[in-house]
């Protein structure tokens, strides 16, 4: 089947569904996206391959004017992976950070608490703290991230963006508050699959997703 469209968005960012890490530079049309085009090529006019399709914005499941395709330069970067090693492989620091609205309340208004570091993980490795407790059990701020590769964070979305161009061995910069001072600190990333077999101790805060 052959539907045609216009290009009606560009760089847009979507939920990709049961995991965490969004979508980014999305591809947005109206070229109608019937049940099993998903993995179709989205052609432009001169018949090149500009995306592949992967979504629908519909509250029925049925087509309703909005289709979302990734670019081809992350089709090429996953199907490259994928050739050499038979996976795509995403990268991880083994960090879990607070929801937005504990961290506003605790008067964190600028970057992201860390909440949990993961045992053993890149993060851990180098120092990064998450929130403990004191002898009377209250809790403790930990880390606060600032900025990633010197790019400021202020959100999930914010760091899974510059991790989006990284692979497995790439070491990125974290500038980190703590006590009152800025650090920075360098963090080899590792594979997610791998790591993501430790866990991170239970905690009366609900976790954001972790990287």
């Amino acid at each position: 089947t052959l539907t045609t469209g216009i290009i009606s968005g560009l760089g847009r960012e979507i939920s990709s569904g049961l995991k965490a890490r969004p979508m980014f530079n999305v591809i947005q049309t109206d070229a109608s996206m019937n049940a099993g085009m998903s993995g179709c090529p989205v052609l432009d006019s001169r018949g090149h391959v500009i995306g592949c399709a992967v979504a629908i914005a519909s509250t029925s499941g049925s087509f309703a004017g909005i289709g979302f395709a990734i670019p081809i330069d992350s089709v090429k970067r996953a199907a490259n992976q994928i050739f050499a090693i038979g996976r795509v492989r995403e990268v991880y620091m083994g960090i879990a950070f607070a929801p937005d609205t504990i961290s506003r309340r605790l008067g964190v208004d600028v970057g992201l608490m860390i909440l949990n570091v993961i045992q053993n993980s890149p993060a851990s490795k180098v120092g990064i703290r998450g929130v403990t407790r004191n002898p009377n059990n209250k809790p403790v701020l930990g880390d606060i991230l600032l900025a990633v590769d010197g790019i400021c964070v202020n959100s999930i979305n914010d760091v899974f963006r510059v991790l989006e161009e990284k692979q497995v061995g790439d070491v990125v910069t974290l500038t980190i508050h703590r006590d009152g001072e800025d650090h920075q600190y360098q963090v080899e990333l590792e594979e997610a699959e791998e790591a993501n077999q430790e866990r991170v101790r239970p905690t009366p805060l609900r976790p954001r997703p972790r990287l």
